[in-house]
């Protein structure tokens, strides 16, 4: 795993020490850690995969990429979440203004040819695969259609952490919105929708839980007449604390250019709160 912030002891005190975790490095958010993290991958865990039962891969970051590609033959399961063709379907339909694009969405619209051509090859090699969403399904299938059609597991969540709060608080109106800051979720329509929406409810508040660039989107904000109390921007938030978050908001809005199957429109609805999301994708 890449370390985001917790350590090895904190996932594992998590799991009730029932997993072990070895850190391959640090994570960074921008495009070039995602080939890091491969090499890394490759580098530690070529030899020691002979000893494991089965090695779970989740994409659209291939960390198994190296892997695959030396012929390792350890039993693999991989989780499609996205596919790098579904992310470039939302990009095309957002702003073709390069500097309004987050880096790794910048270097994936101009490395696409050479990216979807290692994500074939990738996920050709890729026997055992379940995707997380009939949409996601369908664009394996048409980028690797040798194994023909593919399972599908949808995401879930712990309802138990996850659920209604039986109190509201007494505060403004408050929308909520989880996710990475990149244009691919469309932070720029959330801005300019909730500027429409303050000239409605004078206090209303947008909060955002997510990395990403907070000071591009809180220039845009400001731009769009959003400051002082209209807009917070909190970084990343834990997972025991997302529940709180939830539960502190009036409803989530996700108006995102491409989705498969996102935790977070989940998540809110396990904490009973109203959705606003674009129909795309899964």
């Amino acid at each position: 795993t890449a370390s985001r912030g917790s350590s090895s002891g904190d996932i594992e005190s998590f799991f009730g020490g029932r997993l072990s975790v070895r850190f391959v490095s640090s994570a960074a958010d921008h495009f070039f850690y995602n080939l890091k993290f491969q090499a890394l991958v490759a580098r530690d865990l070529g030899g020691a995969c002979r000893g494991f039962d089965v090695l779970h891969a989740n994409h659209a970051q291939m960390p198994d990429l190296f892997l695959k590609l030396a012929g390792n033959d350890c039993p693999t399961l991989t989780t499609v979440h996205t596919t790098l063709g579904t992310q470039m379907s939302g990009l095309r339909r957002s702003s073709r203004d390069m500097s309004r694009l987050d880096r790794s969405e910048s270097m994936l619209k101009i490395l696409y040819p050479a990216l979807g051509a290692l994500e074939r090859i990738y996920l050709a090699r890729s026997r055992d695969v379940v995707c997380v969403s009939g949409y996601v399904a369908r664009d394996v299938e048409r980028i690797a259609p040798g194994w023909g059609p593919r399972p599908v597991v949808r995401n879930g969540v712990d309802t138990g952490h996850f659920s209604p709060s039986k109190e509201r608080a007494d505060r403004p109106f408050t929308v909520a919105f989880s996710g990475r800051l990149i244009t691919l979720k469309g932070i720029d329509t959330l801005i300019e929708a909730f500027a429409k929406v303050r000239k409605q409810v004078s206090d209303a508040r947008l909060v955002l839980a997510g990395g990403g660039n907070s000071e591009y989107w809180g220039d845009r904000a400001k731009d769009a007449g959003l400051d002082g109390d209209a807009i917070r921007f909190l970084g990343h938030v834990p997972y025991n604390d997302m529940p709180g978050f939830l539960r502190n908001a009036d409803a989530l809005v996700l108006p995102s250019r491409s989705e498969s199957m996102p935790y977070a429109i989940i998540e809110a609805m396990g904490c009973g709160l109203p959705v606003v999301a674009t129909r795309v994708g899964g």
